[in-house]
């Protein structure tokens, strides 16, 4: 999980800084206090909770500060293993953004979205030219199409390809094909 924190001073871009916190507790082996593991019932779920009270106490401080008045705030993670009961959660992960101005903050879009578009969402965010070489979108606009996204987690290809068509396939190459109304949607059918 990340956390990037950009300091807006206002919009005027006196003194911008940015913060970028890795955490790895989350991955195997998954790392924890004691008191954590006492509490929760998995070694996962004990260095979630920490994780989650740890960022807590890190965005109370700004915010003691007076720091997140004029940053800021995105959260996002490489992946979501383990969300049991999500479809796609084994591939994509999340992303939450948390703005000085929250209530006029765009709304995501609809469409399929990665960690790659992050770039052009923050450089869009703040009105600035986002690069046509840059490989992202933003999530704040609407696109005419939408476009192919892939992964590999968990021994398992995940492809759709922005034709209503999701693709699992897994280390032995048989592959499941699903109709599916959108990249995240309620349910996905299986077709072949």
């Amino acid at each position: 999980m990340f956390i990037l924190g950009l300091n807006l001073h206002r919009g005027k871009f006196e003194k911008p800084w940015i913060l970028k916190q890795l955490a790895v507790g989350t991955h195997q082996p998954y790392s924890a206090h004691e008191d954590y593991l006492e509490r929760y019932g998995t070694p996962k779920q004990a260095a979630v909770g920490y994780l989650d009270d740890a960022h807590g106490q890190f965005l109370g401080g700004l915010e003691r500060q007076g720091i997140l008045e004029d940053t800021l705030v995105v959260i996002t993670s490489d992946e979501s293993h383990g969300i049991e009961g999500v479809r796609l959660a084994s591939s994509w992960g999340f992303n939450l953004m948390l703005a000085p101005e929250q209530d006029q903050l765009p709304k995501v879009k609809s469409g399929c979205y990665g960690y790659v578009d992050l770039s052009a969402s923050i450089l869009d965010y703040f009105a600035l030219p986002v690069p046509s070489a840059l490989s992202g979108r933003s999530l704040f606009r609407e696109y005419e199409t939408d476009r192919e996204i892939m992964s590999f987690t968990n021994d398992k290809l995940r492809y759709y390809d922005s034709q209503s068509t999701l693709t699992k396939c897994d280390f032995q190459q048989r592959c499941r094909y699903y109709a599916s109304a959108g990249f995240i949607a309620e349910r996905a059918t299986l077709t072949g």
